[in-house]
């Protein structure tokens, strides 16, 4: 399965016009399967829509995901992250 899963607007600085998502992609390299999360950008160049992937991201195997997902509600549940979810 490849290709966009989720997309989320982000308050990055972008273009005049522009907007930034984040992407969560799942693809396979090298007989792996690895779930990647980064920010695209996109806005109007003239009369082209352009769409830029930024250098900030993260790819890890599939795998790790349970882990995570174990880690994070730790986290929330000791208050140590804020914000919305």
């Amino acid at each position: 399965m490849n290709g966009p899963v989720a997309v989320r607007s982000l308050p990055l600085p972008v273009p005049l016009g522009g907007k930034s998502e984040v992407r969560l992609v799942l693809e396979t390299v090298n007989n792996q399967t690895r779930g990647g999360l980064g920010i695209s950008l996109y806005y109007r160049l003239g009369p082209c829509e352009v769409h830029r992937p930024t250098k900030k991201g993260v790819a890890l195997p599939v795998e790790a995901l349970p882990d995570l997902v174990a880690a994070e509600a730790t986290a929330r549940a000791l208050g140590l992250l804020g914000g919305e979810r």
